[in-house]
Formats: structure tokens, C-alpha cells, sequence
């Protein structure tokens, strides 16, 4: 896999942006539940920061090192969270599956 360096303005807008959509996400969990954790916000804020980040690191090496459509994945990543990336890996399996399956 060839080495990629990534511009350090861009790692800072997926940082900051996949932990706000992590936050907003665990927020809006909370709202819905009957009795509120710290705890809980804290853990899904991590969960959906680290979603985001994958969203976004896999944009950047797809499309390339635009700064608004890296935000935008981290943002969107880690709103949709662990859903988002179950989503994206039954894509590849499916994907991985169908390649396979053709060539016998």
C-alpha cells in the first residue's frame, strides 16, 4: 500500500468534526432515553469520533485530500456511528462475496 502523507490542517478538521458528530449523535440518544449517563455520553461521543474518522480517512484516499468533502464524511461518519460502519462492511462483504462467487 503506497504511503500517503496527510495535510495537518485536514487531520484537524476530521478530528474536530467527527467528535461534534459523535457528541451530537450521543445527545440525541440521551434525549430518548429515560435516565441520562455521563458515562454513556462520553463512550458513544468516542464510538461515533472513531467512525468519523474512518468516514473520513477513507474519503481521503478515494477522492483525494479535499478539506470540505473530509469534514463533511467526519461529520457524517460519526453521526451515523457503528450503524454506518456495519453498513459499509456488509457493502464490502457483499461486494467481496459477489467477485468471488463470479469467478468459480
Amino acid at each position: 500500500m503506497p504511503e500517503k502523507n496527510i495535510d495537518k490542517t485536514i487531520v484537524a478538521v476530521t478530528l474536530i468534526l467527527a467528535i461534534l458528530g459523535g457528541l451530537a449523535n450521543a445527545l440525541k440518544d440521551e434525549e430518548n432515553c429515560e435516565k441520562p449517563s455521563g458515562r454513556r455520553i462520553v463512550f458513544k461521543t468516542i464510538a461515533g469520533g472513531v467512525a468519523g474518522i474512518l468516514f473520513a480517512f477513507l474519503v481521503c484516499y478515494v477522492f483525494g485530500e479535499n478539506t470540505y468533502l473530509v469534514g463533511f464524511s467526519a461529520g457524517g461518519g460519526a453521526i451515523l456511528g457503528l450503524e454506518g460502519i456495519r453498513r459499509i462492511a456488509n457493502v464490502f462483504r457483499k461486494f467481496i462475496e459477489f467477485n468471488f462467487n463470479s469467478k468459480r
